[in-house]
């Protein structure tokens, strides 16, 4: 390589290293707390803690503000704050949004239980059970993010089996109606035999 080439790579390198100085600490304290306030919504913050999650996105945009001004210490500090914050909505919300899911799940396999899902989809039906189950087991133990995903699935296989047995409902209802029908038509094509035949 020439003393030239291997002198401007020196360069580059150094403007690299400058510029890491410069910025990669703010950014690298905006990154982790957008990812902490997506992480605080994934699990229901806008609901279960909408305070501290607003206070996570005013930091936040505080911090965009005071890094465009070239207050690289209070964006920092901003960006600190903000993940804070944000963490503790995800924090206040998880085992919240948990309850509520575990909570509405069992509300739908009593309804799925009504229209009978043990028989029409039982596989749905029990998988959702179980994991119902499950999930409360891991609640009790403040396991709250994996109880909150068997909640979710539960809820996910109670609608599926509540879905497939009143389309199942439905099904039988409609062979009955239609038989009802049949039944009265042929119980009037004899009614008119029977006329045809006391008019000979």
């Amino acid at each position: 390589m020439k003393k030239k080439d291997t002198f401007r790579l020196l360069i580059l390198f150094s403007a690299i290293i400058f510029a890491s100085c410069q910025f990669d600490a703010p950014i690298r304290e905006l990154s982790d707390a957008k990812a902490a306030i997506s992480n605080a919504e994934k699990y229901g913050a806008e609901t279960y803690a909408p305070e501290e999650l607003e206070a996570a996105k005013t930091a936040i945009v505080e911090s965009h503000t005071q890094l465009k001004d070239d207050k690289k210490s209070e964006a920092v500090k901003s960006a600190v704050d903000a993940k804070t914050a944000a963490d503790a909505a995800y924090e206040k919300s998880l085992p919240l949004i948990t309850d509520a899911t575990i909570k509405n799940t069992e509300i739908i396999i009593e309804e799925a239980d009504n229209a009978n899902a043990e028989k029409y989809s039982p596989e749905s039906y029990n998988s959702a059970k179980t994991l119902l189950d499950e999930a409360k087991t891991l609640y009790a133990s403040s396991s709250f993010k994996d109880a909150y995903h068997k909640a979710e699935g539960a809820e996910e296989q109670a609608i599926l089996a509540k879905t497939d047995s009143l389309k199942n409902i439905m099904d039988l209802e409609l062979r009955i109606e239609n038989i009802d029908t049949e039944i009265l038509r042929i119980a009037d094509n004899k009614g008119n035999m029977y006329a045809a035949d006391e008019l000979k």
